[in-house]
């Protein structure tokens, strides 16, 4: 049995089967639900160089290093989820405005010392008062 997923599928989305399993001459017919959660993820690494949306449809995940460049804005959308698994060097300006009903999530465990404690965001002398952050969750994963 092989079964193949679009690239383009929504993340956080549930795929269901009905799976039939049998053996010799169908004795012992077994049916039972199989449901495939699809996790759509993209990794974000190296040097971001251009303005960038980080939609909802991806599971955005920072496994490596990950610098921000100065003159780059980084729009983070309402219902986009972000994992933060190494510090990020934030020298331009991360814009993640969600919404009551639909948040921003940020998960790390880093344990980090800089502004966000569970996702280490090293401003790098930007300043708070540059990024622009609301409704958004930060918890440590």
């Amino acid at each position: 049995l092989k079964v193949q997923i679009a690239s383009d599928v929504a993340h956080n989305r549930d795929i269901r089967f009905n799976l039939k399993t049998w053996y010799g001459d169908h004795e012992g017919l077994v049916s039972q639900p199989l449901v495939l959660k699809v996790q759509n993820g993209a990794e974000l690494a190296g040097i971001i160089l251009k303005d960038s949306v980080l939609s909802a449809d991806r599971y955005w995940i920072i496994n490596k290093s990950l610098r921000i460049a100065d003159t780059v804005t980084v729009t983070i959308m309402p219902g986009a989820y972000i994992e933060v698994n190494n510090p990020v060097d934030l020298r331009g300006k991360i814009i993640a405005v969600g919404t009551p009903d639909c948040l921003i999530r940020m998960k790390g465990a880093i344990n980090g010392n800089a502004v966000y404690k569970y996702c280490d965001i090293d401003l790098n002398g930007a300043g708070i008062g540059a990024q622009s952050i609301e409704n958004c969750i930060i918890s440590n994963g």
